[in-house]
């Protein structure tokens, strides 16, 4: 027997309450998988919390990234339009232009594809990628060590966004149309 409410003499049998939850087992009386269960160690009281972080990378929930990044891009895009910057014909048009993993080098407007010794495998300039005889003369054997400043760790799926506007603004710069009003 269940009971239910706080100091409630009603009492209900576990397998009718679950007879009426949603479960997409096979058949209405069957518990859902332990994969499929979400567990809670205490109660959570929101009236104290004034933020909710999001965990797109280790949680179990499956976001629409592609909408969530696009949502992201265009406030990013709306605080530079706020400070003067001439970005208004952009647009989150290539989200596939950045993933999670890639190291950005602030000093040199580069995307980075780092091997897992540390060394630069592929480059690309903004939109561009970078030939290996430029590649070479750039980066060469040398090691990237994240810890430098230099260097900018897109290691969230929240990265998308971020990686996809830096690599316009880099182009844009490029070509001389990337001017503070």
């Amino acid at each position: 027997k269940h009971a239910v409410g706080y100091g409630s003499s009603t009492t209900y049998d576990k397998t009718s309450l679950t007879n009426e939850l949603p479960y997409s087992s096979s058949t209405p009386t069957q518990s859902p998988k332990r994969e499929s269960r979400v567990f809670c160690s205490r109660d959570l009281k929101l009236e104290n919390i004034k933020v909710i972080g999001y965990d797109m990378d280790y949680t179990i929930v499956h976001y629409k990234w592609r909408e969530w990044e696009a949502l992201a891009y265009a406030c990013a895009k709306a605080c530079l339009e706020y400070l003067g910057f001439p970005v208004s014909d952009l647009e989150f048009d290539d989200p596939d232009l950045a993933c999670r993993g890639l190291v950005i080098d602030t000093e040199r407007g580069n995307f980075l594809k780092i091997d897992r010794h540390g060394f630069v495998r592929r480059a690309m300039h903004g939109k561009r990628r970078l030939g290996a005889e430029e590649l070479e003369e750039l980066y060469g054997r040398k090691l990237v060590d994240l810890r430098d400043r230099r260097f900018s760790f897109l290691n969230t799926l929240f990265s998308v966004s971020e990686g996809v506007l830096y690599s316009q603004l880099v182009s844009k710069l490029d070509s001389g149309a990337l001017v503070r009003d």
